[in-house]
């Protein structure tokens, strides 16, 4: 126990150390810690009264959401645990613990416990929308405090069940296959009542509020169970506490007497994963995203070989389609688009339920704003990162313009046809003009080319090389100083507009913004083709 504690004392130790000797690296998480802690102690001060939006949300809402976020916590956790311990040991873990004389117990709980550590970072995430679900609810500031301790808990608690999955599944294929069965079961149970209830009782905002808010939901093990506890708590259900409660605490208990009676033997699967762990980590800082990381154990279908088209530049492009072919037979059609579809049509449900003979530009508007935020974080990527770190693209004898736009184009046209797919399905749920349709389409895959050449702006200011975190603190503030221009031009003709062609606000707003999102992005491309020019 003292060289877990030793360990734990020098890896804090270092990593502080190497914070303060990097200046800039400790300002960006100065910063970034600073607006966290504000934004949690603002919310939480400020009374909900202060709000104009207060008590327009229901409770029931509330409480499907902090369900979708327990079971979006938890499930990712417990499928881990089924995996061997995935991501519990880094390699250094296994040079410098698996071959001390320590309990193997002990050696997991150290795990587990370093991955919990990590995993409170999303508390104080949470916490920093403290006030906004204080006004939005109208709930106290100790209600406010009760979900963030129940996040907490959840953390701790699934990471103990993750702990029994694990003693029971290692070296036990079929134990681990039945127990994925058993949670994928409870996921699809969790679904299908929702949408039974939904279109049983007829899809309406107060059947949809009462099937994501179901009582039968609570008694869902784990997540649904802290859900009915906490809320039992703030609802001051006596009952439902007791339950509730001895429920967690037998799941708890059940946790540490299989992990204590447990015989411990995971040292070969563990040394396995930690490698390829460390490979995947370690090509992801070097910008080396081959396939092989990419897919892991996958396999790659080949289909085609050779790529036979293009010349010059152009032959990256038809590479990447290549290698996209490869992935799936679907190159610009993926999990991505689903997800945006969905949303848009959640947004247009919600919004026609809850505001009844609104107008069609306030859902189009209100689901583009969403979607180019969402686009953020589906963006973070693309073949063209991978190619910047390949000989190849500086050896053509090609325009460094040209090179940079064909490396980049399958990331390009992606967004593009997402916004067409998303929009075109939108409209044709909820009709409006066939203006606003275009606009936010063309208006959300320009966000993509945005994203792309503020990446590439980012790469050329700080390097290629830096680290992640001062990469993306720095990449985010380029895409705000980059946006804001566009999305000024676009309310200024909007609040010039808007009395005589209010019913068309969407095109209004969107076309400003996608005009200037197409210039600064060529714009970024022309001035940063000298990306090219270092080979190192």
């Amino acid at each position: 126990m003292k060289a877990i504690v030793y360990l734990l004392r020098k890896n804090l130790k270092n990593a502080i150390l190497d914070t303060i000797r990097h200046p800039l690296k400790f300002l960006l998480y100065l910063f970034i810690i600073i607006s966290m802690v504000y934004g949690a102690i603002m919310g939480f001060v400020s009374s909900p009264g202060d709000s104009s939006v207060s008590n327009i949300f229901d409770m029931r809402l509330l409480k499907g959401a902090y369900l979708a976020i327990l079971f979006f916590i938890s499930i990712p956790i417990l499928l881990k645990g089924l995996s061997s311990g995935t991501s519990f040991f880094s390699l250094s873990d296994v040079n410098n613990i698996f071959i001390s004389p320590i309990s193997p117990r002990l050696i997991l709980i150290y795990g587990v416990g370093r991955r919990l550590a990590t995993m409170l970072v999303l508390v104080v995430t949470f916490s920093a929308y403290g006030g906004m679900v204080i006004n939005l609810f109208d709930i106290s500031v100790p209600q406010a405090l009760l979900l963030i301790f129940g996040i907490v808990l959840m953390l701790i608690v699934v990471q103990l069940a993750t702990l029994m999955i694990f003693c029971l599944a290692s070296n036990h294929p079929t134990r681990a296959g039945i127990m994925k069965y058993i949670i994928y079961a409870v996921i699809f149970f969790t679904i299908c009542t929702a949408l039974y209830h939904l279109f049983s009782r007829g899809v309406t905002l107060n059947n949809f509020l009462d099937a994501i808010s179901l009582p039968v939901l609570e008694y869902v093990p784990i997540t649904g169970w802290l859900h009915g506890l906490i809320f039992a708590v703030m609802e001051g259900d006596m009952t439902k506490c007791i339950i509730f409660a001895a429920l967690m605490l037998l799941t708890v208990v059940l946790s540490i007497v299989v992990l204590m009676k447990s015989k411990l033997d995971y040292y070969e699967d563990v040394l396995s994963r930690a490698e390829s762990y460390h490979e995947f980590r370690e090509s992801i800082r070097e910008g080396k995203m081959s396939d092989k990381v990419m897919m892991g154990d996958r396999e790659i279908k080949l289909r085609k070989k050779g790529i036979k088209k293009g010349s010059g530049a152009s032959t990256i492009f038809f590479k990447h389609m290549l290698e996209g072919s490869r992935r799936s037979r679907f190159i610009f059609f993926n999990i991505n688009t689903f997800v945006l579809i969905f949303t848009a049509f959640v947004i247009g449900f919600g919004i026609r339920s809850a505001i009844p003979g609104v107008d069609t530009t306030i859902i189009y508007l209100a689901a583009f704003i969403i979607l180019a935020y969402v686009q953020f974080f589906f963006s973070a990527s693309g073949d063209w990162v991978k190619e910047l770190t390949k000989p190849y693209i500086y050896l053509i004898p090609d325009s460094a313009v040209k090179k940079l736009i064909m490396a980049a184009a399958t990331g390009l046209i992606k967004p593009f046809t997402d916004g067409i797919i998303t929009f075109l399905l939108l409209g044709i749920f909820i009709g409006g003009n066939p203006l606003d349709i275009i606009v936010c389409a063309l208006t959300y895959g320009s966000f993509g080319c945005l994203y792309i050449s503020s990446n590439i702006l980012a790469q050329r200011i700080v390097g290629v090389d830096s680290s992640g975190g001062i990469f993306i603190t720095f990449y985010m503030s380029v895409i705000i100083m980059t946006l804001l221009p566009g999305v000024i031009a676009g309310l200024i003709v909007l609040s010039l507009f808007a009395g005589s062609l209010g019913f068309m606000a969407a095109t209004l707003l969107g076309a400003p913004i996608l005009l200037w999102n197409i210039i600064v992005s060529l714009i970024i491309f022309l001035t940063c083709r000298n990306l090219l020019d270092n080979t190192q």
